[in-house]
């Protein structure tokens, strides 16, 4: 049998869905029997260093430097024929394909919060995440949250159609050794060397971004503590940072990064006193995760998918406000014995997601999938 992969978005930096496939890639290169080919389709070349690819897998470069839409409507739908089931790690299909198709579609976000959305991104996507959803074979999505929001707002699909898949930490994301440049990060990214609150994420209207940083300036009045808030992560929303913390009055203690390294983001979580992630709804998080693999204390939301990932492992606000914000962070930051025990439980849970599992699972979908019968489900 042979495997198509919608490998379009492996270039560039490594976030979001490039991070997913690689990961996927990766433990899919030492089952090098799981299928006789396995062919990524991409729109330029890649550098194969990112992974070794064993000689069943090729990439193969159609409709060079074709937008995404066309690309995928167009090239892949034609090219991906010759293979047994195409894979599509990011929401949609081909329109129009006729082949067998594995999508990954991670959470519900278009239709739970479509407001969050600019008109043009709800009549560009949504349609096209729906039309996915109902035509391809099988879906995968990342949490047992967001198989309920899909069969909840893709009316006709049946639940045997869609397998959870939970994601997991990269190895990389480790507590941080003994001795290691904790000190060191702060100066590079604060220019002193002052403790931080840490943010990790595209900062989207749902990630509640400005009551963060009101609720870390109500934090600061309250407390004088010497944190600073470092966020990390394209400013999707475009907020007015620089004019919040003015009226917040932490321009002082604010730093925001769009892009930094995996090496320096390892980093950073190592040398952050505290994780924050006050999203109203989440399919899945990575980021919370990787804090917690890398020894962070973790507040979050106890909503959608947020609670299925941390268990007990992370302290939960009911709702997100600047009051109960800021008295979270102030117990965390000022109770040892409550820090020790989270970033202990933390790293407990964290260990309990395996890319080599989610892997594995993916694999056996695609495989079931390829040597099926054709027909359509819904």
């Amino acid at each position: 049998m042979r495997l198509a992969i919608n490998a379009f978005r492996i270039a560039g930096q490594r976030t979001g869905v490039r991070r997913y496939l690689l990961n996927l890639l990766q433990r899919w290169a030492c089952e090098n029997d799981a299928f006789a080919e396995t062919i990524l389709f991409t729109n330029s070349p890649l550098d194969k260093a990112f992974v070794a690819l064993p000689k069943n897998f090729r990439v193969a470069v159609i409709a060079q430097g074709w937008p995404g839409f066309l690309w995928e409507n167009l090239a892949l739908r034609h090219h991906a024929l010759q293979a047994d089931v195409l894979f599509c790690p990011a929401y949609t299909i081909p329109m129009g394909y006729q082949g067998k198709s594995v999508v990954t579609i991670h959470d519900a976000t278009q239709e739970m919060l479509a407001k969050s959305f600019s008109w043009w991104s709800r009549i560009r996507f949504a349609p096209l995440y729906r039309y996915s959803a109902r035509t391809a074979t099988k879906i995968i999505t990342d949490s047992h949250v967001s198989k309920r929001d899909l069969l909840a707002t893709y009316s006709g699909i049946s639940q045997d159609k869609i397998t959870v898949i939970h994601l997991a930490p990269d190895t990389q994301f480790q507590p941080p050794a003994e001795g290691s440049c904790q000190l060191e990060i702060r100066r590079r990214f604060l220019n002193s060397t002052d403790p931080f609150i840490l943010f990790v994420g595209k900062m989207s209207l749902r990630r509640n971004i400005p009551l963060l940083m009101a609720a870390f300036a109500a934090l600061k009045k309250l407390a004088k503590l010497p944190h600073k808030l470092i966020l990390v992560g394209l400013n999707t929303a475009q907020l007015n940072l620089a004019e919040l913390a003015l009226r917040f009055e932490i321009s002082q203690d604010l730093v925001h990064r769009e892009y930094v390294t995996d090496e320096d983001l390892v980093l950073l979580y190592g040398a952050a006193d505290l994780f924050v992630f006050p999203s109203t709804y989440e399919g899945f998080s990575l980021p919370i995760l990787e804090a917690m693999s890398c020894g962070v204390p973790v507040i979050t939301v106890n909503s959608s998918a947020l609670k299925e990932i941390v268990a007990e492992a992370a302290l939960l606000i009911d709702e997100p406000n600047v009051e109960s914000l800021a008295h979270a962070m102030h117990r965390v930051l000022t109770d040892a014995s409550l820090r020790h025990s989270m970033i202990h439980r933390g790293s407990a849970r964290a260990q309990q997601f395996s890319w080599e599992r989610a892997a594995r699972e993916t694999l056996r979908v695609l495989q079931e999938t390829a040597a099926a019968p054709m027909r359509r489900t819904r």
